[in-house]
């Protein structure tokens, strides 16, 4: 059975963010110490489809973000992600975003836009994935507090949101729905520190039979598997 190309894109087109030309180049500066109110996060991205044979699809592409709180109410957010269509040779989804978010409790809205770069994603998937951007800026408050909010507005799209423990509490999950999307939903995968203290692993999210994830790796590994292929190389490292 063959992936539907539609259905791949739209999960990836909801799955990817980072912009990282700092005035260095993104490696140079992915190896300096962050400042208490910045964090990098590196992923890899691979894929599931469950038909009638289940087919897995695994480093089909990578993401880098950099988040920086620049006040109380407000953080900025740069995301470069890129993934390839595993059956489609050359077929690639990549967007790049770097935007100010104003963050309140119960919801993230897009202050200001300094770029946003697509290929690949058309129409109302670009706004999904600066949707997406707000929702993932919102994890970082989760990771942090280890509270969550039944509700969230994430950029305009009303989510509501589930926390529950897995593993015999060894991890936490905060499942995500989509006010109007029934076929579309994702999770937020956290492991349950020893202190008390919540760090993401990855997140995933699911449109039908196909299941899209970004899973954290360190910088090394991605710089390692990535940096030297086009089109990463291009649309994520530069």
């Amino acid at each position: 059975m063959r992936l539907s190309s539609g259905k791949f894109l739209c999960v990836v087109l909801l799955l990817t963010t980072l912009n990282l030309q700092l005035g260095q180049s993104f490696l140079q500066a992915a190896e300096q110490i962050a400042q208490a109110n910045e964090e990098w996060q590196f992923f890899r991205i691979n894929a599931q489809y469950r038909g009638t044979v289940k087919k897995g699809f695994s480093s089909l592409g990578c993401g880098l973000a950099w988040f920086k709180d620049i006040s109380p109410d407000k953080t900025q957010v740069i995301v470069h992600v890129s993934a390839l269509h595993p059956e489609k040779r050359g077929q690639k989804y990549t967007f790049r975003v770097n935007m100010v978010l104003k963050c309140k409790p119960d919801s993230y809205s897009i202050d200001s836009e300094v770029y946003a770069q697509f290929v690949g994603i058309e129409g109302e998937r670009q706004q999904q994935i600066r949707q997406l951007v707000a929702l993932w800026a919102y994890m970082r408050q989760v990771e942090k507090t280890g509270g969550v909010l039944p509700e969230f507005n994430a950029g305009g799209a009303r989510l509501g949101l589930r926390d529950v423990n897995a593993r015999r509490g060894r991890v936490r999950e905060i499942h995500c729905n989509w006010t109007g999307r029934r076929d579309f939903s994702g999770k937020f995968f956290f492991d349950q520190q020893a202190n008390g203290a919540l760090a993401l692993d990855k997140f995933r999210f699911r449109s039908g039979k196909l299941s899209v994830s970004l899973t954290k790796e360190t910088a090394e590994t991605i710089n390692r598997d990535f940096s030297y292929r086009e089109p990463f190389a291009t649309d994520v490292f530069k």
